[in-house]
This record gives structure tokens, C-alpha cells and sequence, in this order.
């Protein structure tokens, strides 16, 4: 997903090229204990390109303030679903290197980060 607001979700999935897929949202609390899909919202059926990629944009929704909105692909074909998608990343924390201070164009030692969604789970690379 690219956005969600209250009323709408748009982005685009990027699958099997020619492949119907079903498109399951869902809101949950974004403080609390990991909750995904805790509330349905309708779903939508895309075919994805010769590429593999289908936009989508499901508006006249209700997603109350404070709720994270995350989704499933199912293909239609075989059934196999997807993971939940993450939720927005909310948190970088360091996890290594030294802070550092440099003249411009000087380089710098690595830093490692850790970046985590609205539950705490790590994010994907």
C-alpha cells in the first residue's frame, strides 16, 4: 500500500504477471499488542499485467483515527495467500557504529539500524 486515510487505500501489488489476485484489507490499533486484521474491510479482485503489477484504489471506506490498515493477496488460481503486509515503520533505532562528525566528503565508518512497524516487527530490507 502507498496510503490509507480514513476513506480510502490505493498502491499497487506486484505478483505473477497475467494473475488474479484477491485483495483483503484490514484495520487494527496502531498502539497495543500486535493485532493485524482485527477488522475486515471489503476486499477487491485485481489482474495484475504482463509484468506482474496491478494498482488498486478501494475508497468509501470507514477507517477510524489511530488504526493502521494492513492487507492480503490471495492468488485466485491456486489460493496460496500472502503474508500480512507490514504496517507503517514508526521507529530507527542505531544498533551499531560510532557516532561520528566529519568534514564534508570525508567518509565515514558503517552505522547498522534497526527499522520497526507500528507492532514492533521488523520491517523488510
Amino acid at each position: 500500500m502507498t496510503s490509507a486515510t480514513g476513506t480510502s487505500v490505493s498502491g499497487y501489488l506486484l505478483g505473477s504477471a497475467n494473475t488474479q489476485y484477491t485483495l483483503d484489507f484490514f484495520f487494527s490499533p496502531v498502539s497495543g499488542p500486535a493485532g493485524q486484521g482485527q477488522t475486515a474491510l471489503p476486499s477487491l479482485t485485481v489482474m495484475t499485467d504482463g509484468s506482474g503489477l496491478a494498482n488498486f484504489n478501494l475508497s468509501g471506506l470507514s477507517i477510524p483515527n489511530g488504526m493502521v490498515v494492513t492487507a492480503t493477496a490471495t492468488n485466485v488460481a491456486s489460493g496460496d495467500t500472502s503474508e500480512f503486509s507490514a504496517g507503517p515503520p514508526v521507529a530507527i533505532q542505531i544498533t551499531g557504529g560510532n557516532p561520528q562528525s566529519v568534514t564534508v566528503n570525508t567518509a565515514v565508518a558503517a552505522m547498522r539500524v534497526n527499522v520497526t512497524d507500528a507492532y514492533g516487527n521488523p520491517t523488510p530490507a
